[in-house]
């Protein structure tokens, strides 16, 4: 390169001589300025120089320690002002400039919320970065990483990756061995490629290759067994499957009759011609020579509309095309949101330790057994009771006890608290459920009596009501009193209550009481004396229990009055004569409005004294569970309690002085008194002792003796034998007051002890007194309450910050509120105990008070605990917001005091601003509060202010489609984009620059809620006109919103929508079509095909006898195309650009392959192609050319032909389509190498699903058949194949039997493929065991589907797949090869067995993209299942229920399912119901479907849809209520065998809570070790594994018994963190394996590789 001088000098030559500056070059002022002008050229081109220096390696070396290849970071977060950041434990500047970092080696570098260092500044004394920040202090671990530069860039290029800890120099080494040693697949390639990847331990001298035999084979393989083992599982092809790919170019051609069909071969020239039989067949041009002249005819075409748009829609030629998509969201300008996280610690409990015992208090008077309150005693004889005879049999009759109602039966329970027997040392119960009798609600009685009390406690509520002698009564009598009996658990039962009161005398009382005729007064006595019987005493009362009145006796016997009473009771009227003197009464179970009449009857005098009666109000009434008020049915037997009722409500009111009791409250079946539970077969081998509690009637009988003893207890009676007092000392703690008793208690003055006296010779068993008493009603542990709450699998925690119980697992979280109603509400008083948690219990009163107590008596809501100490930790962390809502933020761990990040705390967020919300977002929902750190981070969402449509953030898709060309070329509604299938009108669509979009115009209506930050996005882009809004109903004025009609965005501008759900109807441009702006594009797309021209001259133009390099002239103005053919196969023609001069050729070349006739086209036209017979010598990289293939760091990506080597024909000319990626980066090998695709019977067998028909496996050979057993006529088996199958290809199945095989492709269900379900119908028979698939649809579903013959078995031996008609596609290639590789196996062989997603089945768990096993969710994307019909639940009528299927004969019959309640009701979009899996023939089609719903599962259920001649019904949501049936009319000679209920749900705001399942698992295909011996289980293959304490794996044998598999039972695997089994999952004498991985958290995920089997024997 010249010399900056040397350019100067050359410079001034072009200046004239006479100028200045060719004198005086470098004085004159020319000069000058000329210099510096090339002095800034020169900078110029030094610094291209320089830069063009960093494009080769070869510039790198010796500087590979000059470049940063590792630093450490820690994550501070963000800083906004950094004079308040303090670095305290670095002496190093802190810089921002990346280019000062670079230069200064001793300073610290910031960049988005990470400061960096180099490595060397990180020892074992600064681990931690110690900073302060707005006066915080903080400590963060410093953690290494790796930083890309220019060696990762030329390693890159060659398709190399750094190594763990690779140095820069290393690397670069590595690099350019890489071009030194080039690789091939000759052993010296070969030996080249393992120098280039091992240069530092290996050289090329000690690499040696030898050919595969059958000692080489044998050699042990570490992971692998054996060389064999290794090289069949890298390369499948080479003795485990069939056949290897065709080649093309491997023979002679002079021998080659026909040669192959190749697109992708290059071809040397070309020439015109006519197809007829005999096309490909083989010349050389030698053959051709004998003639040294030829005709050549000529066409001419013109480019024309009508001939392209003729010839693309036959041709349905596609090209990719590529669209733009916008899609504007809700986002808006940064903000900086600060916000504080307090962390505290929490305490674990031990539900066990901590209980709750609750007493009732009561004042009232009882009776105390002595024997359950004695505590010593003085000159006190003991007289036992519960003593039985040894040897003896005794018997205990159990009778009723509790008060009689007027029936004479007894009301009240039947409750035997305990009834054991003491033999010995051996305690035993002698309570055996019998007939009504058993635990119900914790306590042995009858069960048939549902609820008894006699006190206010035992109420789930009531109100001015208290508890007295005589029953529940009222407290005050100006108001009503009110008792709630909780019923929710009754059905039908009678309730029976006997209200009461005093009776009052009515007799003065003429409010009540009228005379008319002679009846008078005299004093207290209404008298009538006169010989006059129209007199008539009239009493008229409302709400009567009793009623009375006397007629007094006449001192004349003969002078008796009668009377005659007509009696209205209710409104029912009744008479009655009374004719002796007497007290008359009436008497009703309720209060009943009486009128009645007293009609003296006779001449004779008539007395009347004490009008008595008992009046109070008092109705019961019924509540359902919406609170609502119900009637209860009154009977003669009571009051019916019906289902409905969830409560009962009495009411009780005093009318007058006399106030109302109710003596009890009984609920089921009254008790005749001949009720009677029965032990019998009582017997001790010993002297021994019953112990019984009850409240029943108890007799003893010696059966041995004949002996009864009724009214037995076996409490002691207590006796004075001595001339002195006896004391009886008695333990009264439950007593806060006594007030009196019978006897008399005492408290001893000194020790403060209570006794009784008792005199010489009394003997006394029990003490009455009266008192207020608390007696323990309750005891239940922590755990019984969570038990009781159906709660379980979780840890439970407490905190100081939370007044509740923190339920705790790694799948959820949740809060637990301890309400006084889960202890025993009936209490009045409660005692805790927290055992040894280190707590204290917490009463929480109301929302602002609680009190820390073991004991209260005060009211309270729900109680708490509160660790012993405490310790607080605070940190602040601020987030740049760039939309409203963001999440996933993690929690930057700068608190104060210093907080590990593997601390288990409580996170707390506080100070958030009204108009942000901030929350620990979680599994199963999110708040404000997190157990731990959680992995989902923060979800922040705040108020924003609107502005235009530039505010807001967009989303762009690139569209990417074979598009079939035309000039109008339409587009669907939807596209699939990277997995997920978007809606085109959603977006503002920009297509390439030389075509346009055409719309149409659509309506739509959506329904959407007003959110608070103001704006909505609605469904769809390019908004034309809104048409209405309305908002409950009434049409918003416009003035309330504005459009952004492109962004398709509504502002709000009225707040007080905000919350409401409005529904737009608005108008919006769909793309339709998008068109060509010019044919002469159009024309480019196409490829220039004479096809697609319109012809000139019909007729050729022919110019005969032209010779070897003769020219001609041709004159065609308007041509823009000509063809040229030539007679004679030797000659070539050809036309010059302008299509005015041909010239004509002879092919020399002795050498070339003359293909007759190629591809035939319109009118005729067709090429001759000629091959080289010489193959391209490889020369590019590595020895590898790529031909359509697109090569990335690592991967190679295989596109369609791109390539058309034979002009103006009609093959594809441009890239089509990406056709499969090969990542060599992730797949360390490549399993299968050839297009055959076998499935053997091992792979298939678990995923074979079969109806009626057993399978099992039979061993043949080296392999395995699957045998099928047909049961019936309906029997079928079929595989889903559909990740095996590719357009064009050849299915062969190696089967014998009797049978009929289908290909079969899936059902949509509303426009959707069903994923986790079969639905599907044959679409093609096979044909002699085979099928090509023509017909190929790569969205699909494809099962294979086989039935046969009754009791005829099918033998199945495998399944191949391939691209290419092969002749004995079932022969083994090695057989062909005529190879016999003898597998040799010793002891302690390894055996490794590849695992693949294929045919495993899943259980609520799924594979994703990249394989990984990891937790389902319950709600799928499309349809989801929610249910499986269980047919024992349906109601059937003229259809056979066997073998679990329906069937019908020669008449139709109908099914009624049970009721489904739908989960997710609210977010549902269409419920979908599909009948049966395979629908084969008419057998298993063409049913009536109807939909019931009802917003209750025993309510009503109304048809909403009915669908006739169907398998399949659709219904949306709008027409459904919560729960729902389903009614199906079979026709005849028709079965069912599956009815399945999917669901639909809304995407975006209104979708459904989805969680992950709580546990799943996966079963593998079989493994087959290759033949039988002795394994045992050394190790699971696998990687990416998250959670493994979560991840449990099973594995199970299997063998062939007879005509049947034999499974061992699952067996557990332990292992250790290398994944290594440390179990002894030893099988002897099997072959054939399978695998079962559980996950038990949705953080579960791992990647199976397969499994290792070492032969033990």
């Amino acid at each position: 390169m010249d010399s900056i001088n040397q350019i100067f000098l050359k410079a001034i030559e072009f200046f004239p001589r006479w100028m200045n500056i060719r004198r005086r070059p470098y004085k004159s002022e020319e000069g000058n300025l000329l210099s510096s002008v090339l002095d800034e050229y020169n900078q110029v081109r030094k610094a291209i120089e320089e830069y063009q220096k960093d494009f080769f390696l070869v510039n790198f070396l010796g500087h590979e320690n000059e470049i940063l290849d590792k630093l450490c970071s820690a994550h501070v977060g963000t800083i906004d002002d950094f004079t308040k950041l303090k670095i305290e434990n670095f002496d190093l500047t802190l810089t921002t400039d990346i280019q000062e970092f670079q230069k200064n080696t001793t300073t610290l570098y910031y960049q988005d919320g990470y400061i960096l260092v180099r490595p060397r500044f990180v020892d074992k004394d600064h681990e931690y970065l110690s900073y302060e920040y707005n006066g915080y202090p903080y400590r963060i671990q410093w953690i290494p990483m790796h930083v890309w530069n220019v060696f990762d860039e030329f390693a890159w290029f060659a398709g190399l990756e750094r190594f763990d800890e690779e140095s820069n120099k290393d690397l670069c080494t590595r690099t350019i061995s890489t071009f030194k040693n080039r690789t091939s697949i000759t052993e010296e390639g070969l030996r080249n490629a393992i120098t280039n990847i091992a240069s530092d331990i290996l050289s090329k001298a000690i690499v040696t290759m030898e050919q595969p035999d059958e000692k080489n084979m044998a050699i042990p393989y570490d992971g692998y067994g054996t060389v064999f083992e290794f090289l069949a599982q890298e390369n499948k092809d080479l003795a485990r499957t069939k056949q290897w790919n065709l080649t093309y170019w491997q023979n002679n051609f002079k021998t080659l009759s026909f040669l192959p069909h190749i697109w992708d071969a290059q071809i040397k020239l070309y020439q015109d011609g006519v197809g007829y039989n005999d096309s490909l067949l083989v010349h050389t041009t030698d053959e051709l020579s004998s003639t040294k002249t030829t005709d050549v005819s000529v066409i001419a075409y013109k480019k024309s509309k009508k001939a392209i748009e003729q010839y693309i829609q036959k041709n349905l030629i596609q090209k990719q095309l590529t669209l733009s998509l916008k899609k504007y969201k809700n986002i808006l300008k940064t903000i900086p949101v600060q916000y504080r996280i307090k962390a505290s610690n929490v305490v674990k409990l031990n539900p066990d330790t901590i209980s709750f015992r609750g007493y009732q208090t009561s004042s009232n008077t009882e009776t105390q057994y002595i024997s359950d309150i004695v505590l010593d005693t003085q000159n006190i004889t003991e007289i036992k009771k519960d003593a039985i005879s040894a040897n003896t049999e005794y018997q205990l009759l159990f009778y009723p006890n509790g008060p009689v109602n007027k029936n004479g039966d007894h009301c009240g329970t039947m409750q035997i608290g305990k009834c054991n027997l003491k033999d010995g040392n051996q305690i035993i119960s002698l309570l055996k459920p019998s007939g009504s009798f058993k635990l119900y609600k914790g306590i042995f009685q009858d069960a048939d009596v549902k609820f008894y009390s006699e006190s206010i406690k035992n109420l789930v509520s009531y109100e001015n009501a208290k508890d007295s002698d005589i029953g529940m009564t009222i407290s005050d009598i100006t108001r009503p009193a009110r008792l709630v009996v909780d019923t929710s658990d009754i059905d039908n039962q009678y309730i029976l209550m006997y209200p009461d009161c005093d009776k009052i005398d009515y007799t003065t009382n003429d409010q009540f009481v009228s005379l008319t005729g002679h009846f008078g007064y005299e004093g207290s006595v209404i008298s009538d004396v006169y010989n006059d019987v129209s007199s008539i005493v009239t009493i008229k009362m409302s709400s009567v229990k009793d009623f009375s009145f006397d007629l007094l006796q006449e001192s004349d016997a003969s002078k008796q009055g009668t009377l005659h009473l007509l009696i209205s009771e209710n409104g029912n009227r009744r008479e009655k004569d009374i004719f002796s003197a007497g007290t008359f009464s009436l008497s009703y179970d309720i209060p009943t409005d009486i009128v009645i009449q007293i009609q003296k009857s006779g001449m004779n005098p008539v007395h009347i004294r004490n009008i008595m009666a008992a009046r109070f109000g008092f109705s019961v009434t019924g509540r359902n569970s919406k609170n609502e008020e119900i009637q209860l049915v009154h009977t003669p037997f009571g009051t019916l309690v019906s289902k409905e009722a969830q409560e009962v409500v009495v009411e009780m009111q005093a009318y007058g002085n006399s106030i109302p009791y109710l003596k009890y409250i009984h609920i089921g079946a009254t008790l005749p008194d001949s009720t009677v539970y029965k032990i019998d077969n009582i017997k001790s081998v010993n002297p021994g002792t019953l112990d019984i509690d009850t409240n029943c009637r108890v007799t003893l009988v010696n059966k041995t003796t004949g002996q009864i003893v009724k009214d037995y207890t076996t409490k002691s009676n207590y006796r004075n034998d001595t001339n002195d007092n006896g004391i009886i000392y008695l333990d009264v703690s439950k007593y806060s007051q006594i007030r009196s008793s019978i006897p008399k208690i005492y408290a001893d003055a000194k020790t403060g002890d209570n006794y009784i006296v008792v005199s010489p010779g009394t003997e006394i068993s029990s003490i009455l007194i009266s008192g207020t008493s608390s007696r323990l009603c309750s005891v239940k542990t922590l755990s019984d309450v969570l038990n009781e709450q159906h709660i379980s699998g979780y840890d439970c925690y407490v905190n100081q910050n939370i007044p509740n119980i923190i339920l705790y697992n790694k799948n959820s979280e949740r809060l637990f509120t301890l309400r006084k109603s889960y202890l025993e509400p009936s209490c009045d008083m409660y005692r805790i105990s927290t055992g040894d948690n280190p707590v204290k219990p917490v009463f929480i009163q109301d929302t602002v008070s609680s009190k820390i107590a073991y004991e209260t008596k005060e009211p309270f809501v729900s109680v708490s605990f509160d660790p012993d100490t405490y310790q607080e930790y605070i940190a602040y962390n601020t987030v740049k917001m760039f939309q409203p809502e963001v999440r996933h933020v993690q929690m930057t761990y700068n608190f104060s005091p210093i907080l590990s990040t593997s601390a288990f705390v409580l996170f707390q967020l506080l100070d958030i601003p009204d108009t942000i919300t901030i929350e620990f977002e979680k599994q199963d929902g999110a708040a404000s509060w997190s157990l731990g750190r959680k992995e989902q981070g923060i979800h922040i969402k705040m108020d924003t202010d609107q502005g235009n449509q530039q505010n807001y953030q967009i989303e762009t898709k690139q569209l990417q489609q074979n598009f079939i060309i035309a000039n109008a070329i339409q587009l669907q509604d939807e596209y699939t984009i990277d997995g997920e299938t978007i809606k085109l009108a959603e977006y503002i669509v920009t297509p390439p620059d030389n075509m346009r979009i055409d719309y149409d115009t659509k309506e739509a209506v959506d329904d959407v809620r007003i959110e608070s930050d103001g704006f909505t996005k609605l469904l769809y882009s390019n908004i034309s006109v809104i048409q209405e809004i309305q908002v409950d109903g009434i049409t918003l004025d416009p003035s309330k919103y504005s459009l952004l009609s492109d962004a398709g965005i509504l502002v709000w501008n009225d707040e007080s929508l905000y919350g409401k759900v409005a529904t737009v109807m608005y108008a919006y441009l769909a793309p339709k079509t998008m068109s060509f702006l010019s044919l002469d594009d159009l024309y480019n797309l196409v490829g220039y095909t004479v096809d697609a021209y319109e012809a000139i001259n019909n007729t050729p133009d022919v110019y005969s006898n032209k010779k070897d390099g003769d020219t001609f002239m041709v004159s065609y103005p308007e041509a823009d195309h000509l063809t040229l053919i030539c007679s004679n196969d030797g000659f070539l023609a050809k036309s010059s650009k302008d299509n005015q001069l041909i010239s004509v050729y002879a092919i020399s070349d002795k050498n070339v392959v003359a293909v007759h006739n190629g591809y035939l086209y319109d009118a005729g036209k067709e090429y001759w192609m000629f091959a080289d017979q010489y193959e391209e010598i490889p020369d590019h990289f590595e020895g590898v050319t790529f031909k359509n293939i697109t090569r990335i760091p690592g991967k190679l990506l295989f596109n369609m032909e791109s390539v058309n080597h034979v002009t103006n024909s009609s093959m594809a000319t441009s890239y089509l389509d990406t056709l499969c990626v090969v990542d060599f980066l992730t797949n360390k090998h490549i399993p299968e190498i050839s297009k055959l695709r076998s499935i053997s019977a091992c792979d298939s067998f678990t995923g074979w699903h079969t109806f009626l028909m057993d399978k099992t496996l039979k061993e043949h050979g080296a392999g395995f058949d699957i045998v099928l057993m047909p049961d019936s006529l309906y029997s079928y088996a079929v595989l889903d194949v559909t990740d095996y199958l590719n357009e064009d290809d050849i299915i062969s199945l190696n089967i014998t039997g009797i049978f009929d095989i289908w290909l079969c492709k899936d059902i949509l269900l509303d426009d959707m493929h069903i994923r986790k379900a079969v639905y599907a119908g044959p679409i093609e028979q096979f044909k002699d065991n085979q099928l090509k698939l023509t017909d190929y649809d790569d969205k699909a579903q494809y099962y294979l589907l086989i039935k046969g013959t009754p009791n005829t078995p099918i033998t199945l031996s495998e399944i191949i797949i391939s691209d290419t008609a092969i002749e004995d596609i079932h022969k083994k290639n090695i057989d062909k090869f005529g190879y016999t590789v003898t597998e040799i196996r010793k002891k302690d062989a390894l055996v490794p067995l590849g695992f693949t997603p294929s045919f495993a089945r899943q259980n609520d768990i799924e594979f994703d993209r990249k394989g990984e096993l990891m937790m389902g969710m319950t709600v799928d994307y499309g349809l989801t299942l929610l249910e499986n019909v269980d047919f024992d639940d349906c109601q059937i009528n003229r259809i056979t229920y066997l073998k679990d299927i329906f069937q019908t004969q020669k008449e139709s019959g109908t099914i009624l399912t049970t009721f489904y309640e739908i989960p997710n009701f609210e977010s549902l979009k269409a419920l979908d119901i599909k009948i049966n899996d395979m629908l084969i023939d008419d057998t298993y089609k063409n049913y009536t479907i109807e939909i019931l719903t009802s917003d209750m599962e025993n309510g009503t259920f109304t048809t909403v849809l009915t669908k006739e001649d169907t398998n399949d019904i659709i219904v949306s949501s709008r027409y459904l209520k919560q729960y729902v049936r389903i009614r199906i009319t079979m026709p005849e000679d028709s079965i069912i065998q599956s009815i399945q209920l999917f669901g639909e749900y809304y995407e975006g705001k209104y979708a459904p809570h989805v969680k992950y399942h709580n546990s799943g698992n996966m079963v593998s295909k079989l493994f087959d070790t290759g033949f039988t011996s002795d394994y045992q289980l050394t190790k699971i293959s696998a990687s990416r594994i998250h959670d493994l304490d979560h991840i449990q794996f099973e594995i199970r044998g299997c063998r062939e018994d007879d005509k049947t598999l034999v499974w061992t039972s699952w067996e557990p695997v332990t292992i250790d963190e290398t994944l290594s089994v440390t179990s002894e999952n030893i099988f002897r004498g099997y072959r054939l394996f399978q695998l079962r991985v559980s996950l038990s958290s949705a953080n579960c995920r791992i990647h199976m590789d397969g499994i290792i089997m070492k032969v033990v024997a």
